[in-house]
């Protein structure tokens, strides 16, 4: 007779393991961070640079891909809003692999910059900048993997943009033209280009 009131029992007993478990990750996460880099200071390096802005809804953080895209992007963008954090190479998928996740130093700066585990964000926005290649949008991809599994509410907000590099830039009489393929190009400039990169 009190087979209902033993299954509501049990499901709850679930869903309870289910929040424990998840808190207890949660934990060991924020704790892999902090470990890294100590309890408040952010990554220093050549691939980083932090903003000078207190309002972090204007503050954007762009991720991208190793140490001389870091260079050219710290050397062109606004120190007030624009932080950098480079990733050297490709990180583990954080849906197969927790524990290399706890232990990755380029997921523990990513998601310090974003703020997590401090009660808000740091960043108002992230961009994802990797080449335009199979390399490029698989660091996009992993990228993206950590933020869905880790902080799913920044991205649900609507926080995260990808840019689309070219892959093809064209030069003629001292303009540059930008493409996905080279018959972009050609159709901007049909009589021909100076030269093609």
């Amino acid at each position: 007779q009190n087979k209902e009131f033993c299954d509501d029992l049990v499901a709850k007993a679930e869903q309870l393991k289910a929040i424990r478990n998840k808190s207890s990750e949660d934990r060991a996460l924020l704790k892999a961070i902090k470990g890294k880099r100590g309890k408040s200071g952010m990554p220093v390096g050549l691939q980083f640079a932090t903003a000078t802005s207190k309002n972090w809804e204007e503050k954007v953080l762009y991720i991208v891909e190793g140490k001389s895209a870091a260079g050219g992007c710290k050397r062109v963008r606004d120190p007030k809003i624009h932080e950098i954090c480079g990733l050297r190479g490709k990180i583990m998928n954080a849906f197969k692999d927790k524990k290399s996740l706890l232990e990755s130093e380029e997921v523990a700066n990513i998601l310090k910059f974003i703020g997590y585990g401090s009660g808000e964000w740091r960043v108002g926005k992230t961009v994802l900048f990797a080449d335009s290649d199979v390399d490029g949008e698989n660091i996009q991809a992993l990228v993206l993997a950590v933020l869905l599994k880790v902080v799913p509410d920044y991205v649900k907000e609507g926080r995260v943009y990808i840019c689309n590099a070219p892959l093809f830039a064209g030069n003629k009489y001292k303009k540059t033209y930008y493409g996905a393929s080279l018959n972009d190009l050609y159709q901007q400039c049909p009589k021909g280009l100076k030269s093609v990169t």
